[in-house]
């Protein structure tokens, strides 16, 4: 990459937030002590994650597992964990490889071309041989000198060069933002050329979990297994591409809209003096497609989940 492109490429990078979520076991101590797990709550998560596992739907065909969870029993658990409901959570994610890599290698050659671009207009000169005043590189060098000049007066204690100073790099930095921001836009335009859908599916399961914030796209769907459902549709992030809508299947007793809280939640009431080890609630949630959806939907065994609510 040359000096100008990777610039610019330095720049755009600060705008783009880049995060992995990973979903680990809900076996976090409260009090950062732990205890050894009874073969009660051993016999209770192998029994738990062995259901699951089994009652996944067949991965679409062609496509490969990109992540699972590992069923590993727990040897040491929260100090007072028994006080609550224990969870029990597992999460399988499929993904069109070959697709998903086809389509990134176009949205990387076309960011490269804006990239490209960029650097063509970041370092274009005049007769003289001057980078052009509007040029981002013009500006960040202007903005470095008025930050130094600023230094100074600050030192000396002229206060009113001081504030003279700083109305100049507000102005500045205001011009360099719509410079950066249309550089993005066009970054994310080209990119969106080439983003495919429908090319990654997941599966998450948990237990005793009694509530689940819904945000305001979300709309009630048509009853799973008797169970009460709930659609997120989905949206394109700007940094983070087109994310598949999630259906949610709230399975055990009493789930219904809390609309008092802020988003609106499902909740579903947690049943007194019963074994910490007892499965209240099952919630399980597919992000995919909605053709997908209803494919994974058809394929999940929900006999084998609804037989676990109430088990010991």
């Amino acid at each position: 990459m040359k000096n100008g492109e990777f610039g610019v490429f330095s720049r755009l990078c600060t705008m783009v937030v880049l995060g992995v979520l990973l979903l680990l076991p809900c076996l976090a101590f409260a009090d950062g002590q732990g205890r050894p797990a009874t073969q009660a709550e051993k016999d209770y998560h192998a029994r738990v994650l062995q259901v699951f596992a089994k009652a996944l739907p067949p991965a679409p065909e062609g496509w490969q597992i990109s992540r699972q969870t590992e069923i590993r029993i727990p040897e040491v658990v929260g100090e007072g964990c028994e006080a609550n409901p224990m969870p029990v959570e597992y999460e399988i994610l499929w993904e069109d490889a070959a697709r998903r890599d086809e389509a990134m290698e176009a949205m990387t050659q076309a960011g490269v071309q804006v990239l490209q671009k960029e650097a063509a207009t970041d370092s274009a000169t005049d007769s003289a041989g001057n980078l052009a005043g509007n040029s981002a590189k013009n500006m960040e060098a202007a903005y470095t000198a008025l930050a130094d000049e600023l230094g100074k007066a600050a030192d000396a204690g002229d206060h009113a060069r001081v504030q003279s100073l700083t109305a100049e790099l507000e102005a500045m930095a205001q011009k360099m933002r719509a410079v950066y921001e249309k550089c993005d836009q066009e970054l994310q335009a080209a990119m969106q050329e080439h983003e495919v859908r429908d090319i990654r599916a997941s599966v998450f399961i948990t237990t005793n979990r009694f509530s689940e914030h819904m945000s305001g796209s979300a709309t009630e769907g048509e009853p799973v297994a008797g169970c009460k459902t709930v659609r997120h549709e989905g949206y394109r992030d700007p940094h983070y591409g087109w994310a598949e809508g999630s259906t949610y299947i709230f399975m055990g007793h009493d789930w219904g809209v809390d609309a008092g809280q802020e988003p609106a939640a499902m909740t579903a009431q947690v049943k007194p003096d019963v074994p910490h080890t007892e499965i209240q609630t099952i919630i399980v949630r597919i992000q995919a497609s909605p053709e997908r959806t209803d494919e994974l939907i058809s394929g999940m065994d929900w006999e084998a989940l609804a037989a676990l609510l109430g088990s010991r």
